[in-house]
């Protein structure tokens, strides 16, 4: 708790950039320090990609598919349409294994949710023994 009222002092009335520095020197090694650089990147990025996606006025799914489009534009310029189509069917692909994962993941901790419910005992029926 100490550690945390430290880290409330030292960041009050700072920017946002000023309170992740400060974060960031707090990290105990180097290696530290560069895992928090790259998680403040990825959350930048998500950042400026949900503010693209909302000032684009598409619908997700256009807005994946213009993604798609230029980011294969962009690394191979004279890419086909039909590299850019095979490019958008194997993200589809990728994006179903991962629902599909997720799905299966989250069913596992429905099953062991149930399962721990079943194994308590209801208080009501306890009371009543």
């Amino acid at each position: 708790m100490k550690h945390l009222r430290s880290l409330l002092d030292l960041t009050a009335g700072k920017s946002e950039e000023e309170v992740n520095e400060i974060l960031i020197e707090q990290a105990d090694s180097e290696e530290e320090k560069r895992v928090i650089r790259e998680i403040y990147e990825e959350i930048d990025l998500e950042h400026q990609l949900t503010q693209d996606l909302e000032n684009s006025e598409m619908d997700p799914g256009e807005w994946l598919e213009n993604q798609i489009e230029n980011g294969v534009k962009e690394l191979i310029p004279d890419a086909t349409t039909e590299d850019i189509e095979t490019v958008k069917e194997k993200v589809a692909e990728c994006m179903e294994e991962e629902i599909k994962y997720e799905a299966e993941e989250f069913d596992k901790e429905i099953s062991e949710l149930e399962s721990l419910i079943e194994r308590t005992p209801n208080q009501e029926n306890s009371e009543e023994a």
